[in-house]
């Protein structure tokens, strides 16, 4: 999938949820970003289209919904940049 592809199907199922779930997926993904990537890298998600700010998230982006979403078929890419 290209990057524009990417970043329509994460908005598209992240804009689709219900408030309380989008909230309850963002905190469980920063929970993510934190064990994931480097800090300074984790700050620059603030949820909402922030899930696509750059190549970076938007790898764990596609990881970490394909971890706690799997039937919705996201290919992981993580990208594994640990501090």
């Amino acid at each position: 999938m290209d990057a524009a592809r990417e970043k329509a199907a994460i908005m598209a199922f992240i804009d689709g949820l219900p408030e309380e779930e989008r909230d309850a997926l963002e905190k469980g993904f920063r929970e993510h970003l934190a064990g994931a990537v480097t800090g300074i890298v984790a700050k620059r998600f603030d949820g909402g289209a922030s899930w696509c700010s750059d190549p970076i998230i938007r790898g764990e982006a596609l990881a970490y919904l394909k971890e706690v979403k799997p039937e919705l078929g996201f290919a992981a890419k993580s990208t594994l940049l640990r501090a």
